[in-house]
């Protein structure tokens, strides 16, 4: 994710490295109190499979490129499927995948540039219909759908994505990730999105980088949530954040997050292994979240909170 990174340390200046506070949008409050003591369910991923960087942490030294989805998909619940905004694999590819990931694991799809950047309406209606049915064979392990927005994609192209959400099926949710400024006031999302967004079973995504603070917005909308997180390979900055999101959950978790797709991204994937690692720890630390533990092959010491 190249979105909000910074690259000189100048562009830091003002820039504060904590959450801002959280809006819960609607009631969605726990109802009572055994629901209440449900923890809130942690998918952590990342936006690839294949990097070689991960062998002899996250898969084993000798593992081959064609076994990387296999080590993966042992190891995390879910992976941000970036390489679909360039286009849909075909039938057999995306079987091939199904093959080799176990039940529980989720495919969380960007949707393809030719749908979020397309101009002409009714091409885009078409591909966006289509693009839900060449999903078919992922079936269960269908995780979150995300649609990024571009930049230019402003308020007055907001029937557009109304016409995108209620062609939909109803019952599919869809994450959102809005990029222009013109979304936000005060670092906050315009409450009409929220209300369009909850109206047709979608929310926004939150994507936490340090170029982009206004995208860091804490509308939280029904009880999923995705994050996509962007590091600077700096430990002591990264683990910082982090912790802002440990307790940023388990506030959540109070207001009735049920679920949290968190993806981590860094500019380099190498060093996504390691704080990854070091989130996974956090996380389990709390009897309030769940998460699928990850340990790394070289189990290196850590600093945590």
């Amino acid at each position: 994710m190249k979105f909000g990174q910074v690259t000189h340390e100048a562009q830091l200046e003002g820039k504060s490295l904590k959450l801002p506070p959280a809006l819960f949008c609607g009631d969605i409050r726990r109802k009572n109190e055994a629901v209440a003591q449900t923890p809130l369910k942690v998918i952590l991923g990342a936006p690839v499979w294949g990097c070689v960087g991960w062998k002899g942490k996250i898969y084993p030294s000798d593992a081959k490129p064609k076994d990387f989805l296999k080590h993966y998909s042992r190891a995390l619940r879910a992976i941000e499927l970036n390489s679909t905004f360039y286009g849909l694999p075909n039938e057999d590819r995306l079987q091939s995948w199904m093959d080799q990931t176990p039940d529980d694991f989720l495919f969380c799809p960007k949707v393809p540039r030719h749908i979020s950047h397309a101009k002409d309406q009714l091409v885009k209606t078409e591909r966006w219909v289509n693009f839900w049915k060449r999903l078919a064979p992922l079936k269960g392990k269908l995780g979150r759908v995300f649609l990024q927005l571009p930049d230019t994609y402003g308020i007055s192209d907001l029937s557009d994505l109304e016409n995108l959400l209620k062609t939909k099926d109803a019952s599919q949710k869809l994450a959102v990730e809005f990029r222009s400024p013109e979304f936000f006031s005060d670092g906050v999302l315009l409450p009409e999105l929220c209300d369009l967004l909850a109206q047709w079973n979608s929310y926004p995504v939150i994507s936490d980088t340090l170029g982009r603070r206004y995208s860091l917005h804490q509308n939280f909308v029904g009880d999923e949530v995705m994050i996509r997180f962007l590091g600077r390979e700096n430990e002591n900055e990264d683990l910082f954040r982090l912790n802002e999101w440990r307790l940023r959950l388990k506030e959540m978790q109070t207001h009735g997050i049920e679920t949290v797709y968190f993806f981590l991204h860094q500019p380099d994937e190498t060093y996504c292994a390691q704080t990854m690692s070091q989130f996974s720890r956090m996380i389990e630390e709390e009897a309030q979240l769940r998460i699928k533990p990850l340990r790394l092959l070289k189990d290196e010491a850590l600093t945590l909170f």
